[in-house]
């Protein structure tokens, strides 16, 4: 039995891109932010609708991550 991945796909259990406020991510260095998972793998592994997840750090607003981490913070209150 061989078992092979590809340690750029496999991603954290806790998804850091929904856990942590763009405002604060903003002000963290470039490598900082990559590790917590707003870079690319080989250029293509991880991206979001297309783009680099480093691409909505300048965004006010992204419909997609504003409603996940909505829903998270509902049910993390309950």
């Amino acid at each position: 039995m061989t078992i092979n991945f590809c340690v750029g796909f496999v991603r954290q259990q806790v998804n850091q891109q929904l856990s942590i406020p763009r405002e604060l991510v903003r002000c963290f260095e470039p490598r900082l932010q990559e590790l917590i998972g707003y870079g690319l793998y080989a250029g293509k592994m991880g991206r979001i609708d297309w783009r680099p997840p480093a691409d909505y750090l300048d965004a006010d607003r992204h419909p997609f991550l504003d409603a996940v981490a909505d829903r998270l913070q509902t049910s993390v209150r309950l």
